[in-house]
């Protein structure tokens, strides 16, 4: 080999070394900068997809808190019993005159037995006073009177 090289012509010599130099540049960039160039690029796509789920999360976060607090302010604004509330919410109420029971079943929750009422009018009042209290239905029986749209209903609600 050295024998070879020592035979070579000095513009034999330059354009081997030129092409060596080349080579080791190429080299040198697909072994250590593009790997890094390409996993620091990685990185900070990652960080932006970690930040944009920060700012969900975060996001989140508030609408959460804020929805724990009107919940709080809800429990804590109803110093009456749940029968009390309820109790004014069906006399204020279309179904006044259609109440057959209205009991405390216990601490948290009230039942009660509405006949013969509208059906979807009755929705809106389910609506309108979980809204208002925070009170859901824990079970129900609905049964259709023969009259269309008309039912006789058996609820129990519960404070959430």
């Amino acid at each position: 080999m050295k024998d070879w090289w020592l035979n070579l012509a000095l513009r034999e010599k330059q354009m081997i070394l030129a092409g060596s130099f080349v080579v080791m540049v190429f080299l040198l960039y697909e072994i250590i900068w593009s790997p890094l160039v390409n996993a620091n690029n990685h990185l900070r796509d990652r960080i932006q997809q970690s930040q944009h789920t920060l700012r969900s999360m975060q996001n989140a976060d508030q609408l959460i808190q804020h929805l724990l607090k009107e919940s709080q302010e809800k429990r804590n604004g109803t110093t009456q019993s749940i029968l009390g509330v309820m109790q004014t919410e069906i006399n204020h109420s279309q179904f006044a005159s259609h109440v057959t029971a209205l009991t405390q079943a216990e601490n948290d929750s009230v039942q009660f037995n509405l006949r013969k009422i509208d059906f979807d009018q009755f929705l809106i009042f389910l609506t309108a006073v979980w809204k208002k209290h925070g009170f859901v239905v824990s079970q129900i029986t609905v049964m259709p009177t023969g009259t269309p749209g008309e039912v006789s209903v058996n609820v129990l609600m519960k404070n959430t």
